[in-house]
């Protein structure tokens, strides 16, 4: 029995030391393969990344303008004559109301030209009626002749023997004199130069004394019943907002916003439609902001006068728009570039579509899908296409609501 026992530890010890020389080495081979891994990662260079997805934001538009009037027109009188009369408020910021008068020209000459007219209309009306009964008894002589004889078809007898074409020559006249009468009048109001509506006179040229000729340029005179401002919305910005249809006349409200000394004024305004081409230079889109009594001279507001030629700001609500991702400055690069770091930690590199600013930050509106991890730092020894070690920052999901 002894025998048989020492027969199997003879043929079991070999087994027994090869399989412990395999373990051995595999053990070996595998702290080698682990430290080879080590040392290959060691190596890899590391990016710092943030980890973004897509939100659902209202981006505002803000833009700068001028404010300018809504109506600009030039003073020039339509009469001759020398300048007798002058308002209290014909001066540079003058304010007038629709009808007031600016100044009077002297209306003699015209009052002459109304007398005229009205002697040259009697005269023509008693021409005129008189032709008329001469008319009427040619025309009763004219049937006594030919009443019981064949009707003559001799037209331009018939016409000279009831005498047309004295009555209608007298009734051209009297048509024209009361025509003339009527010129001359007009020509007498005109003397009074008027406001053709509520407005500002921005700058005079002419005053009490001075002759003037019809067409000649007296004073520039805005309107303020309401006044525009000129906004530029570039292609990325249009689709964020509401643009008022060219056919439907509706509107989207914005703010004026004004600073000065005092402070920031804001003036609720609408954007009231946009211009029919593009820019030459720019392409860009111009939109026209109107805000209602600028000087605040028919409400009770206390806000100073939102005068013509100020500088301002103009926010415009936007809509809510999906998938859009809020960068720091610091993850955009040269030729609106990101760097990205796939799902194997390979670093690539991407073109966006930059919308607009944010609060500071830069929102992209395409290039970018799903969750994201950007490189927020520096990229140093890394190559695009290579794998890299990823370091995230502490501060997750930047951007965020």
């Amino acid at each position: 029995m002894s025998a048989s026992i020492n027969n199997v530890q003879r043929l079991l010890a070999p087994l027994i030391l090869l399989v412990a020389t395999f373990v051995v080495v595999f053990l070996l081979n595998d702290k080698e393969q682990k430290q080879s891994k080590t040392a290959v990662t060691s190596e890899l260079p590391a990016v710092r990344v943030i980890e973004l997805s897509p939100q659902r934001l209202n981006l505002d538009i803000r833009s700068n303008g001028v404010v300018t009037s809504r109506v600009e027109a030039r003073l020039v009188p339509e009469v001759t004559g020398k300048i007798n009369w002058v308002n209290s408020k014909w001066h540079d910021g003058g304010f007038f109301k629709k009808g007031e008068p600016f100044f009077k020209i002297e209306k003699y000459q015209y009052e002459n030209y109304v007398a005229k007219a009205k002697a040259q209309l009697a005269e023509s009306k008693a021409l005129y009626i008189q032709e008329q009964g001469m008319a009427q008894v040619a025309k009763q002589e004219w049937e006594k002749r030919n009443s019981s004889s064949k009707k003559s078809s001799d037209a331009a007898g018939r016409s000279l023997a009831l005498r047309e074409p004295q009555y209608e020559s007298a009734k051209a006249r009297y048509e024209a004199a009361l025509s003339d009468l009527k010129l001359a009048e007009i020509n007498l109001k005109k003397t009074s130069v008027r406001a053709p509506f509520d407005g500002i006179l921005l700058k005079k040229v002419a005053d009490i004394g001075q002759f003037v000729s019809a067409n000649q340029i007296l004073g520039e005179f805005y309107a303020v019943d309401s006044a525009e401002v000129r906004v530029p919305l570039t292609q990325s910005n249009q689709h964020l907002i509401a643009i008022p249809s060219l056919q439907n006349k509706q509107s989207t409200p914005v703010e004026i916003h004004f600073k000065s000394k005092a402070g920031v004024t804001v003036y609720s305004a609408e954007l009231v439609r946009t211009e029919s081409v593009l820019d030459e230079v720019t392409k860009v889109l111009y939109g026209i902001v109107r805000v209602t009594d600028p000087y605040q001279l028919k409400s009770k507001s206390s806000k100073p006068a939102l005068r013509i030629g100020s500088y301002v700001s103009i926010l415009i609500p936007g809509r809510d728009i999906d998938g859009l991702y809020v960068l720091p400055p610091a993850v955009l690069r040269g030729g609106n570039r990101v760097y990205v770091v796939d799902e194997n930690n390979t670093l690539r590199s991407k073109v966006v579509t930059l919308q607009s600013n944010y609060d500071g930050l830069t929102v992209v509106s395409s290039g970018l899908a799903g969750k994201v991890r950007l490189v927020s730092g520096r990229v140093g020894e890394a190559m695009e296409g290579r794998q890299v070690n990823v370091v995230l920052n502490d501060v997750e999901s930047q951007g965020e609501n």
